[in-house]
C-alpha cells in the first residue's frame, strides 16, 4: 500500500474511530503495512480506546439502573403479595353487589374485591373495576 493510501485510511480510522473495531483494523493495517509504526496510529488507538472505555462504563451503569429497577418491581410486588384482604359477612362483590360469602375471589391491585366469576380471564387487566369502582 502507498503511503498516500495509508495516510487516507489512518485519517479515516481516526475520523471514525467509533465505528471500526480496533482489533480487526490493527490485524488489517500489519497485513498491508506490516513494518507501520505505532506511533502512527496512536491518535486512532487513542481515541478508539477511549470509546471502548467509555461504552463499556456507560453499559456498567444502565445495568446497574436495570438491577434498581428489578430490585423496586420485586419489592414492589412482595409488598402486594403480604396484603391482608378481610371478608366478613358484609363484604360484597365490588362489580355486582351480591355478598362474597364463601366464593373465590380476586383482589385488584386498586383493592377491589370482586367474584372470581364477575373478574376479568386475565387478572393483571381488571375489567370494570377500574372504570366504575373508587380507588
Amino acid at each position: 500500500m502507498d503511503s498516500a493510501a495509508l495516510d487516507k485510511a489512518l485519517r479515516l480510522m481516526e475520523q471514525y474511530f467509533n465505528r471500526v473495531d480496533p482489533t480487526k483494523a490493527m490485524r488489517l493495517l500489519h497485513d498491508v503495512a506490516p513494518n507501520l509504526p505505532v506511533r502512527r496510529m496512536l491518535e486512532f488507538l487513542r481515541k478508539s480506546l477511549r470509546h471502548t472505555w467509555s461504552e463499556q462504563r456507560r453499559q456498567q451503569v444502565t445495568r446497574q439502573l436495570l438491577r434498581v429497577q428489578e430490585v423496586k418491581a420485586k419489592k414492589e410486588l412482595i409488598d402486594e403479595q403480604v396484603k391482608e384482604v378481610v371478608i366478613d359477612e358484609g363484604t360484597r362483590c365490588q362489580l355486582c353487589g351480591r355478598p362474597m360469602g364463601t366464593s373465590a375471589m380476586l383482589r385488584y391491585p386498586n383493592g377491589a374485591i370482586v367474584h372470581l366469576s364477575c373478574g376479568s380471564a386475565d387478572p393483571t387487566t381488571p375489567p370494570t373495576a377500574y372504570r366504575y369502582l373508587p380507588s
